[in-house]
């Protein structure tokens, strides 16, 4: 709503002042109540995130996002004979890779220095704060600049390296005490850390030469001072790089005879197979592994609901059919020959349509309904003993089972009629809510 209350216009900027009521008009996420603002924490100030490329009158150059022409988002910024992003201080050649939020270092990043220390951690608007590493190699580089190979200039300073590395907490550009201190970042903690700016810093880096960006044509220059095309170019691939390009085009261009480019392509092919074999588990599992004891688990888990599920529809089919038989016999009933009727009392067990029906239905109604039907499907066959072809050479059910068995079968008639009455009957008149058309 605008100041007189009418609508407020889409691109009229929305007033929020500072925004300290934002928590009572948005309890569960304030920060929403600040979109369409000019406020600097709202999600959507002024214009969108654009890829931007520039190079500064210092020299500075930044490759990375931007919103309103302030690096803004994830990017890559080298200093010149300035400095920038919060820095203080910084010689030039020196560079930050990492998460920038209205143009300073904010976030998670790596900072590296010309005399070659290398900080990766936390950032506050430009300052170290937060857990974070230190690692100094100048030991390495000393001795490489001396003309050492860089292999073994590496296994030369690797201890001295290590015993310079710095685990710890940082306090607005100050170590406020290492790793192991009751007031400092544990070290796993930092290691963590240290992980999750090892991704910033490979999405951070896919923003670096831009084609047609300040930064390509500052760098890439013939001898005449001309820009040139570059790899990155997905256009255009110079002389015997073709087998680069994406897609059939690659394809078409053998790879060169070079031993040592086979080599790297090898190494690299071998680390994206040991990445995929890491984060995919095998179709067939190592036998005795965690992994095959696991599946075999499952799948005795699966056979065993397969199991029930079938008993389940056994025991449905079996109680249909048991209704469906006491139905026909409650159709199909005669008066008893005056022969059964002379006949004393039995020591038989009532026959298994006496029994009433709870409506649950489990291994005794099983056993029950099987019962039923052997004795049922015996009573359909001519009796071998020549004592009756009713009841299966059985004796007849007493007097006392005949009541019973006709007192059930009334109550089951009337609890039927009482059903059919309930459903008939007109239903009572509720409140509902209306229905518009």
């Amino acid at each position: 709503m605008s100041k007189d209350g009418g609508q407020r216009h889409p691109l009229e900027p929305k007033q929020v002042g500072k925004g300290v009521d934002a928590p009572r008009h948005r309890p569960l996420d304030p920060q929403t109540w600040l979109i369409g603002s000019n406020h600097p924490y709202s999600p959507f100030p002024g214009n969108a995130l654009k890829w931007e490329s520039w190079v500064w009158d210092d020299g500075t150059t930044y490759e990375g996002l931007a919103r309103e022409g302030v690096p803004h988002g994830k990017g890559v910024m080298v200093f010149g004979n300035g400095v920038g992003a919060g820095f203080q201080r910084a010689n030039r050649g020196e560079r930050y890779e990492g998460e920038f939020a209205y143009g300073f270092a904010h976030g998670l990043g790596m900072h590296t220095t010309a005399r070659g220390e290398i900080y990766r951690g936390e950032y506050l608007l430009g300052k170290r704060h937060g857990c974070g590493q230190t690692v100094d190699l100048s030991p390495y580089y000393k001795r490489v600049e001396k003309g050492l190979d860089s292999d073994d200039a590496w296994d030369q300073s690797i201890k001295e390296v290590e015993a310079r590395t710095v685990h710890g907490l940082w306090r607005k550009d100050i170590l406020a005490g290492k790793s192991g201190g009751s007031r400092s970042c544990p070290l796993p903690e930092v290691l963590g850390t240290v992980q999750e700016v090892d991704e910033i810093l490979t999405k951070a880096r896919m923003f670096q030469f831009k084609p047609d960006g300040d930064v390509t044509f500052m760098t890439f220059q013939d001898a005449q001072g001309k820009p040139i095309t570059t790899f990155q170019d997905p256009l255009h691939y110079p002389h015997n790089t073709k087998f680069l390009a994406p897609g059939p085009l690659g394809q078409c261009h053998p790879i060169p005879d070079d031993p040592q480019l086979k080599a790297e392509m090898l190494k690299h092919a071998r680390n994206y197979t040991r990445i995929h074999r890491m984060y995919n588990l095998p179709y067939q599992s190592e036998p005795g592994s965690d992994m095959a004891k696991a599946v075999e688990t499952f799948r005795k888990r699966v056979a065993h609901t397969r199991q029930r599920a079938r008993r389940a529809r056994e025991l449905e089919r079996r109680r249909m059919r048991r209704a469906e038989q006491r139905a026909g016999t409650r159709g199909a009933a005669k008066p008893q020959d005056k022969d059964e009727e002379e006949e004393g009392p039995s020591s038989a067990p009532p026959a298994a349509d006496a029994e009433e029906d709870d409506g649950d239905f489990d291994d005794d109604d099983l056993l029950a309904s099987t019962a039923g039907v052997a004795e049922e499907d015996a009573a359909s066959k001519p009796s071998q003993s020549g004592t009756g072809t009713r009841w299966g050479g059985l004796p007849p059910p007493t007097a006392f089972g005949s009541i019973s068995l006709g007192m059930s079968r009334a109550a089951h008639g009337l609890s039927c009629m009482m059903e059919q009455v309930a459903i008939r009957a007109q239903r009572r008149r509720c409140l509902t809510r209306p229905t518009y058309r």
